[in-house]
């Protein structure tokens, strides 16, 4: 089941990120490179919402991987109606934050219209998208994969029919078609996910009260803290180039980043898929298994550390060629964005397997120095005039102590596992 699971994931993920990739100069044709970059800046907002579970959402993954293994979901079909209950809380909070950065942040001003379109209807249905969670953990991946792809597949044929009928197609109608195929495909998520641990009665356990598992909550916030230094690591990159240096930097910035995550979009997929199976393992205190997984994860990921910066060296002129010139970065350039893919695949290896037995402590330190030291020291290379380079030479430094501990102690606890 798991190579299964991992073959026809990345290969669903590879069409979903040809889509994107594909959408990209057709964007570039019809905003222009600095409306480009403000559209790519807004979209970015989204990731940042995704924040708000608190760490709930993995949580609950974890807990359907254990509840499958030993066969008994009701105690998680309670932990998912809380944490649905939780997020529609917080949901309600987001909601009031995001209309007062609208007086904060200049680019949200300016484009206040478009954000609103894109942002507000995300964070209404935000406590369902627990439901790709739930499919996770239930190993599900393709069926969670294939909802997600139609409305990538649907925004792409949208944009292309506008480009080549020579339509001028304005900010706020292609905000309106994204944010109402995002949406859908969540809704769509969340009615599968349900199917899948039996919890047909959300509305009647919804109104029944009572309060998220102490414990699991505690966990959930553990996972938060590490969320929140990803989304500094690897999730802010255009804001952080928008704001400063410019809206043509931005786009130049998004569209290299955009070409590097399609490679961890599809390592990222091994990550999801070895995630759930090494929860099970766990569960079924399979120490032998455990770690032969472990070195294969480890060694994926050492390969596509290598073609990665292998195609560092190709990847200018692609990206020249793609864009029709619009876009023009050279091998130094991609070399550091490649760098910061390595380490982050090579630490997720050991992160994964920790994140599994959730033990988060250490995890957590290194997390808090990233959200720490992220924004001065992008802005401190920015200012000695690194241009689209800061973000990813300030990721890589701060990442490179979890690559070492984080691999470290990941042998440490499979070791350290009795066998059933």
């Amino acid at each position: 089941m798991l190579f299964k699971n991992a073959y026809w994931t990345i290969l669903i993920r590879l069409i979903s990120a040809s889509a994107t990739l594909l959408s990209i100069p057709i964007l570039l044709n019809m905003l222009g490179v600095d409306n480009y970059g403000t559209w790519a800046a807004l979209t970015s907002v989204i990731s940042w919402i995704m924040l708000f579970d608190f760490g709930a959402g993995v949580t609950v993954k974890n807990s359907v991987s254990r509840s499958l293994a030993n066969e008994e979901l009701e105690t998680v079909r309670t932990e998912i109606i809380q944490t649905v209950r939780f997020l529609s809380m917080i949901s309600m909070v987001a909601l009031c934050l995001f209309f007062l950065s609208l007086f904060y942040f200049p680019f949200l001003r300016a484009n206040w219209s478009v954000a609103i379109v894109l942002v507000v209807p995300f964070i209404i249905i935000f406590p369902i998208t627990v439901g790709s969670m739930i499919l996770q953990g239930a190993r599900k991946f393709i069926k969670n994969s294939v909802i997600a792809l139609i409305p990538q597949v649907f925004f792409v044929a949208f944009v292309l029919v506008f480009y080549v009928s020579e339509i001028k197609l304005e900010m706020i109608s292609l905000a309106i078609f994204y944010a109402s195929l995002n949406a859908g495909s969540i809704i769509f998520i969340w009615y599968s996910a349900r199917q899948e641990v039996g919890l047909h009665d959300v509305l009647r356990r919804l109104g029944l009260g009572g309060a998220m598992f102490l414990p699991r909550l505690k966990i959930a916030l553990r996972f938060f803290i590490l969320q929140l230094s990803g989304i500094f690591l690897y999730s802010m990159g255009t804001v952080l180039t928008i704001d400063n240096l410019s809206s043509a930097d931005a786009a130049q910035y998004d569209v290299v980043n955009k070409v590097y995550m399609f490679g961890m979009t599809l390592f990222n997929v091994v990550v999801s898929v070895f995630w759930a199976e090494i929860v099970f393992l766990i569960e079924r205190r399979s120490r032998k298994k455990l770690m032969r997984l472990y070195i294969i994860f480890f060694t994926l990921a050492l390969l596509f550390s290598m073609c990665v910066f292998c195609f560092s060296i190709i990847s200018p002129d692609l990206i020249n060629w793609w864009t029709d010139g619009r876009i023009d970065v050279d091998s130094s350039t991609t070399l550091f964005f490649a760098a910061m893919l390595s380490i982050q695949a090579i630490t997720y290896c050991g992160a994964t397997v920790m994140n599994s037995f959730e033990d988060l402590n250490f995890q957590i330190v290194l997390s808090g120095l990233a959200v720490v030291l992220m924004i001065p020291l992008s802005s401190y290379l920015f200012s000695i005039n690194f241009d689209i380079v800061s973000v990813p030479i300030a990721s890589l430094l701060i990442s490179i102590p979890g690559l070492f501990y984080c691999n470290y102690k990941a042998i440490s606890l499979i070791r350290g596992l009795s066998d059933a």
